[in-house]
Formats: structure tokens, sequence, C-alpha cells
């Protein structure tokens, strides 16, 4: 991916500051029970794939984390946080829905995949295109 950025509009006192952080890991996880190789493909790491794929098929799911280190005193009750990505490069055809939901747990870009079940919690956004 090119940029992947996480604004944050933050309150203090009577201005308030933007700050700009981008992604620091990045993976796309696949589930289905499909078979790569001889592996099942839900067993197969993408954390260091140069593309991140989001997908909603019949028999295959491909879900993208993203994760952001925000500066220390920020209180997420309280802040305005806008994701900016840049447009896919294949989008599906007809209308869709890109739903952001936080991650319930830490996972390593290098080793997560779709046996590692990354639970997910409270939806904080969505977009229809």
């Amino acid at each position: 991916f090119n940029k992947l950025y996480l604004l944050c509009l933050l309150p203090f006192a009577a201005a308030a500051n933007v700050v700009d952080v981008g992604a620091y890991k990045d993976a796309t996880v696949v589930y289905n029970t499909d078979d790569c190789d001889g592996t099942p493909c839900a067993f197969i790491n993408h954390g260091s794939d140069t593309t991140l794929t989001a997908s909603v098929q019949s028999a295959s799911v491909q879900r993208i984390l993203l994760a952001f280190a925000l500066p220390s005193g920020i209180n997420l009750a309280t802040a305005k946080c806008q994701l900016q990505m840049q447009r896919p490069v294949q989008a599906p055809s007809g209308k869709y829905t890109l739903v952001v939901s936080e991650a319930l747990g830490d996972w390593d870009e290098e080793e997560v995949n779709g046996s590692d079940k990354i639970d997910t919690g409270n939806q904080v956004g969505s977009v229809s295109a």
C-alpha cells in the first residue's frame, strides 16, 4: 500500500489540534476452506504482501487489519478520527460498504492468519460506495 492515515481531531483547551498518524502494521487475513498447494489458504500469512484485500464472497472472506500508534495522552472518547485511504485498485462492481471495527487483540504482522480468530469489537465507522 502507499498511504493509510488516521487523522484525529483532538480537543485541547479552546483550540483543536490535528494529528496525522500512519499505519505501522497491516495485513490481509483470509478466512475460507480452500486449499492452496496443500495448505489451507486460511493458514497462510499475508502480512508482507504489498496489496491489502478486503472481500466478502460466498466461500471466502478477506479482512484487512491495520494498526496505528497514537500519541500518548489522546482521549479516544473525545477525539474524532478519520481514516484516509487511496482509491481501491480494483473496486467491486456495483455498490459496496466498507466497515471499520476495532480489533480486540494484538496481532503480529508476520504471523497473523485466518486461524488466529482476531475478534472485532465496536464498529467505529462505515462508508458506502
